[in-house]
């Protein structure tokens, strides 16, 4: 038997079961039958189980969203157009295992699986921050990515009922939650614009 698989082999084999049997052992059992490899490999390559393995699924969408990102022209884009471009890089990444997906969201749903589903999630969005070249330190590091956070998430779950051409319904709900969050913010600029000056860094 051929035992020279790696995590992200034996991922890609499971995928095309994990609409059948679900974000499961089954699926990675009949994986190995698919390579050749004992069952037992599972276990060998993911020891903290289906939620690793449901980590390295949704790392691989942000890795080939930063990899694609990398060839657009960024420098000529504005910020909100780098943003919903990240966002929509990552579904498109999903696109053919959108099933998969939402597998994968339902089963992070769950009240055990709680900080695995946070941090895959900042996981995403810090990579598109750090993918459109946001090299902010300071407290706005923190603040850019909840809000994304809040703006990727609500996204998602209109993507993955989105049956329309090219992610139409995805892509026009985007664009109102990015301006939704640049209205308050140019509200949060103005009001601080009018506080005194001792206060503005609060």
């Amino acid at each position: 038997m051929n035992n020279d698989i790696t995590s992200q082999g034996l991922l890609a084999a499971a995928l095309p079961h994990v609409p059948f049997d679900g974000w499961s052992t089954e699926s990675f059992q009949r994986a190995c039958d698919d390579l050749k490899v004992d069952h037992g490999m599972f276990g060998l390559l993911f020891p903290e189980g289906i939620a690793q393995a449901i980590e390295l699924f949704l790392g691989t969408l942000d890795a080939a969203m930063e990899a694609e990102l990398k060839t657009m022209p960024l420098a000529q884009m504005k910020v909100r157009e780098k943003i919903s471009a990240g966002v929509l890089s990552v579904f498109k990444q999903a696109q053919p295992h959108k099933e998969a997906l939402y597998q994968a969201t339902r089963f992070l749903a769950k009240p055990q699986h709680a900080p695995r589903a946070a941090t895959c999630l900042y996981h995403t969005v810090d990579s598109i921050w750090y993918a459109i070249g946001d090299t902010s330190t300071d407290f706005n590091f923190y603040t850019k990515r909840a809000t994304l956070a809040g703006v990727f998430s609500s996204t998602a779950w209109v993507w993955l009922e989105d049956e329309s051409d090219d992610m139409a319904k995805t892509r026009a709900f985007l664009a109102k939650r990015i301006d939704d969050v640049m209205k308050i913010e140019k509200a949060k600029a103005m009001v601080k614009s009018w506080l005194p000056k001792q206060w503005r860094s609060a």
